[in-house]
């Protein structure tokens, strides 16, 4: 727990808890030796961090002080977003209140009362507002008695009226939004077929109808996001960006005012951004990337995805010669932040600037980065897609560069690596023994032949399967194989 705690701070997080540590918690400096030496660790390894403390001569108790360190972080993490989280806000008005309620305070409890309800009303935080209301009406009996109670009640009869209208109209959206969610999740064409009409309700569901049925800006955010998604599944990329430079014109500030940015904010930024990609909207694209990547802590959360948009807009618009530079630089921004990403994202990433390169014939460029990625000593421990689909690119770039040397032994190790992997299927496979060809003498009539076969394997597996999770890959395997049968 300490060891994913401490790997998903920021930068700025941990420069906070250090001074919030010194300042306030009083350490001892065992505590802070323990931190760096977690965050330096890539995988939890107990017996360095004991080694280290022997080494120096220092006694430590490893799981009393884990457990220290654990909480002093999370204090220091409730200190730092008290000041980010509106919820956290309100909630130490309501303690400081109870505290001045309980000190005999009268107007300081009913200064923090209103504060905290103030700001509950401008950020939509309505079960606050019930928990307001019942320290307010236990307040007002304790200063001013019973004969009180009635007052405060009718004084507050219509507001809270409006308060539960709000609160379930919000959640009948929050209804809508999980369906939509388990819509998402669905993997077999029969059952999203199924469910499509019942999870995006678009045209039946009176909620849906018109935004002026939201009564809360986190409501008419839902009515947006459901909307572009239902869009966004039927690629109706014009219906994708008109709604959501709507919400964007419209709506995307006040969700940023009554909450910090929301995974609902993300999504319908890269559905914005997407359909900008591909409508070829260039300016809109670039100054929705430009607005991200000018706030350094969004940037760096977000990279994996900012990155992969930028590589989207060149590749799916064939933008290669224009892109190259601008891919160039993409890239080398990624070796940079690779020490703070995972393995897999920087493979992930990696894979998807030599699809970049593989689809414009830059060969040698692609090459250069698969080999990056192959030759780290954490690609052989790792067995996702992403290294499967590098060593496939791999044996093709070394086609076209003319190594068929090296061509013949890499086909060898990547068909062990995909049979141990479990990744030998029929399409792997195939594409493996095309090359293996190359080893044999007078190769090139069985080599032209096995191109036909495996063409016409993958394009059957690409045109059937709708759902086909490495759609893009085979299609620029496809692509590549069409154009080796016409020649």
């Amino acid at each position: 727990m300490l060891f994913s705690l401490i790997k998903s701070l920021s930068s700025a997080e941990k420069r906070y808890f250090k001074l919030f540590a010194n300042t306030y918690a009083k350490p001892i400096n065992r505590h802070i030796e323990l931190f760096n030496l977690i965050d330096s660790q890539n995988k939890y390894e107990a017996q360095s961090i004991l080694n280290h403390f022997k080494n120096i001569k220092q006694a430590i108790n490893l799981n009393a002080d884990k457990e220290y360190l654990y909480k002093m972080i999370m204090s220091a993490l409730q200190a730092y977003y008290k000041n980010f989280s509106p919820k956290i806000k309100i909630r130490n008005l309501i303690e400081q209140s109870e505290i001045a309620q309980h000190k005999n305070l009268v107007k300081s409890t009913f200064r923090l009362i209103n504060r905290a309800r103030n700001l509950a009303i401008k950020h939509e935080e309505f079960s606050l507002l019930i928990e307001l209301y019942e320290i307010e009406k236990k307040a007002t009996v304790s200063f001013y008695g019973a004969s009180k109670m009635k007052d405060f009640i009718d004084n507050n009869a219509r507001s809270f009226n409006k308060i539960f209208d709000k609160m379930k109209n919000l959640y009948a959206y929050y209804q809508i939004s999980d369906q939509c969610s388990f819509y998402l999740k669905l993997t077999k064409k029969e059952d999203k077929e199924k469910w499509r009409n019942v999870c995006f309700p678009v045209n039946s569901n009176g909620l849906l109808k018109d935004e002026s049925m939201a009564l809360t800006v986190r409501a008419k955010n839902i009515f947006y996001l459901v909307h572009a998604l239902n869009a966004n599944l039927d690629d109706n990329f014009e219906q994708v960006y008109q709604i959501t430079k709507k919400w964007k014109d419209t709506l995307e500030e006040k969700i940023q005012i009554i909450s910090s940015v929301s995974t609902l904010d993300w999504e319908m930024n890269t559905m914005y951004l997407s359909s900008c990609i591909r409508l070829q909207k260039r300016n809109e694209f670039e100054k929705g990337i430009g607005l991200i990547k000018s706030n350094k802590e969004i940037f760096k959360k977000r990279f994996e995805l900012i990155c992969n948009l930028e590589i989207y807009y060149y590749g799916v618009n064939k933008l290669y010669k224009q892109g190259s530079q601008k891919i160039m630089s993409l890239e080398q921004g990624i070796l940079d932040m690779k020490k703070d990403i995972s393995f897999s994202i920087f493979a992930n990433l990696m894979l998807n600037i030599v699809q970049f390169y593989f689809d414009g014939a830059f060969y040698k460029n692609a090459s250069n980065i698969i080999n990056e990625v192959l030759l780290d000593k954490e690609s052989s421990k790792v067995q996702d897609i992403y290294i499967v689909q590098l060593r496939i690119f791999n044996l093709i770039v070394l086609y076209e560069l003319g190594e068929h040397l090296m061509l013949s032994s890499q086909a060898i190790t990547t068909k062990y690596y995909l049979m141990k992997s479990k990744n030998w299927s029929k399409i792997n496979s195939n594409i493996v023994n095309l090359f293996l060809l190359i080893s044999k003498q007078n190769f090139t009539k069985q080599f032209n032949k096995k191109l036909l076969e495996v063409y016409t394997i993958i394009k059957q597996n690409v045109f059937e399967n709708e759902d086909l999770e490495n759609k893009d890959f085979m299609l620029s395997i496809l692509n590549w194989l069409k154009l080796k049968l016409n020649k």
